[in-house]
């Protein structure tokens, strides 16, 4: 079975019903493009949770309460976000990757002629401990 993936964009913060039904089900990732992990953090989505978004938004991200990271792609799990538009297809390549293996990951990269770019961060380890969020997600500790 494939994973079930929300993308969010923030592009129309009034859509943020999808990714606040999305992070409460069981099984699904909501992954976020450069201000779409902002429009979640502001609404009380995210908190305590590692995440990136555009360099220009990480004291924003911050103030929500976030654990702003300043990397292209962050993995935390059943939430996926990236820092930019051109991380995106980072983002995109990434999740492939990690839901249908390399050889998909690398056959698309190749197609679209993109070559990734830095290292995904990954909260990984005995440092995780159950949040306080939405469905009690995990959070990466300090």
């Amino acid at each position: 079975m494939l994973a079930q993936i929300v993308l969010f964009d923030g592009f129309d913060p009034l859509d943020v019903i999808a990714p606040y039904e999305a992070l409460d089900r069981e099984g699904v990732t909501v992954a976020t493009v450069c201000g779409g992990s902002l429009v979640l953090a502001m609404a009380g989505l995210i908190g305590r949770r590692p995440a990136t978004t555009h360099r220009m938004g990480l004291e924003v991200l911050t103030a929500a309460g976030v654990r702003a990271l300043d990397v292209r792609v962050v993995d935390d799990g059943d939430l996926v976000t990236s820092s930019s538009v051109t991380s995106g297809l980072d983002l995109g390549l990434y999740l492939l990757e990690r839901e249908l293996g390399p050889e998909v990951a690398i056959a698309v990269e190749e197609l679209i002629a993109h070559e990734r770019r830095g290292t995904v961060w990954r909260a990984t380890g005995a440092g995780r401990a159950a949040g306080a969020g939405i469905g009690g997600h995990r959070v990466a500790s300090a």
